[in-house]
């Protein structure tokens, strides 16, 4: 632990900007090797997805007070509304001759380097195995077909598993060094994207943090050199279990029914301009996960529901309606009520997405930059998420501020 966070530190301190000089960069963009943003995996079977979000009518107001609907059957068009609804496609944008993707899931600089998988067991519509999906098409891309009891056992029909990958070269063909930051907020946006669509389905997120990396390659695949010949690597970052939260999969079962599957595909080259920066693969190494003792679930204070909004929106709608904030007025204010309000989303409470994903005291604090809210005197304000956290916060900031 203590060479992890030593090499988390020393990576901080390279890869951060500075009052006087940018973090190591490429320099300039060369458009001519900017990586795909989809990947495909050609010569493997493809389960094409229906686009039936909008049948779902959960309201988002219902999710973020903790209300879940009814949870729906595992099956194909489920399934299909889990990864419309996180991963999925919002909108094509074109300028000129460009043409590009929105998606609904955020994305540093739209550049999108996570990649995700499903593992289930066989389902109406979808049979046993690992899955990738490709957003671009909507639908799955069979990685490996698994006929083992083993296999099938481990879900005990209590639900399915997500896996998340990083593509490094990505987001360092654009932010260089920093690449790997990216890479890890963008995994968080995944984490929440995927929480707020089960939730949507009446099906709870558990983050499987016991996992470890080696297990992940395995289960999704990237490990496999072979697949990989000419294509961008992939690095596992983590599991989801979405379904029963009282259920553990067992992981251990699953990597051994995967000793006997069929494995088909090949990943495609995103880049023919690739380069490599040895400072990501140091903190790739140096942050490399063992397997770790299961957390045991805390106690987590239990928070007042937000306030209702001025709206009530279907969760589809929102899903796919999410934009960066890109053009301000310089005019427009706020109500007190309404900024609080959006706060308390970011408190966790038990069975609330996206907090619902994890089992971990809430370590990250918001700092926000407060300009036209009724009531509150402009300033930067800190928003204390773990209360157990405040002193320590404290000590690591100004003493003369408030």
């Amino acid at each position: 632990m203590d060479r992890t966070r030593h090499g988390l530190l020393e990576y901080h301190e390279r890869s951060k900007h500075h009052v006087n000089i940018y973090a190591p960069g490429p320099g300039r963009l060369d458009w001519t090797t900017q990586p795909d943003p989809f990947r495909v995996f050609h010569g493997t079977p493809r389960v094409d997805l229906p686009l039936a979000a909008e049948t779902l009518t959960t309201r988002y107001n219902a999710l973020r007070c903790g209300a879940l609907p009814p949870a729906r059957a595992f099956d194909l068009t489920s399934l299909a509304i889990l990864f419309e609804l996180s991963l999925g496609l919002s909108a094509w944008k074109s300028y000129g001759a460009q043409r590009w993707a929105l998606r609904c899931n955020p994305s540093s600089g739209n550049l999108h380097p996570t990649e995700s998988y499903l593992l289930c067991p066989a389902l109406p519509g979808v049979s046993a195995g690992v899955y990738h999906y490709l957003s671009r098409d909507h639908a799955l891309e069979q990685r490996a077909a698994v006929n083992d009891l083993r296999w099938t056992e481990a879900f005990s029909d209590s639900g399915v598993l997500v896996g998340i990958s990083s593509i490094h070269w990505r987001e360092a063909w654009k932010y260089g060094m920093r690449a790997w930051r990216y890479c890890q907020h963008d995994c968080g946006h995944v984490i929440a994207a995927l929480s707020y669509a089960a939730t949507a389905l009446g099906w709870q997120t558990r983050l499987v943090e016991a996992a470890a990396d080696d297990e992940l390659a395995d289960l999704l695949g990237s490990h496999r050199s072979a697949d990989f010949v000419d294509a961008e690597a992939e690095a596992p970052d983590v599991l989801l279990w979405i379904g029963n939260p009282e259920w553990r999969p067992d992981l251990e079962r699953m990597r051994t029914a995967l000793d006997k599957a069929q494995w088909s595909g090949r990943a495609n080259q995103l880049s023919s301009g690739y380069v490599k920066w040895p400072d990501i693969d140091s903190i790739h190494r140096a942050t490399h996960k063992a397997r770790t003792p299961e957390p045991t679930s805390p106690n987590p204070e239990l928070r007042p529901p937000p306030a209702q909004p001025a709206l009530d929106l279907r969760c589809a709608q929102i899903a796919r309606q999410r934009r960066g904030a890109v053009n301000f007025d310089g005019t427009t204010r706020i109500a007190k009520a309404a900024f609080f309000s959006m706060l308390a989303c970011l408190l966790p409470r038990r069975d609330t997405p996206p907090w619902n994903a994890l089992i971990s005291p809430a370590a990250v604090h918001a700092a926000l930059f407060v300009h036209r809210v009724d009531g509150l005197e402009p300033g930067l304000y800190m928003l204390v998420r773990n209360p157990g956290a405040l002193p320590v916060l404290r000590q690591s900031l100004r003493p003369e501020w408030l």
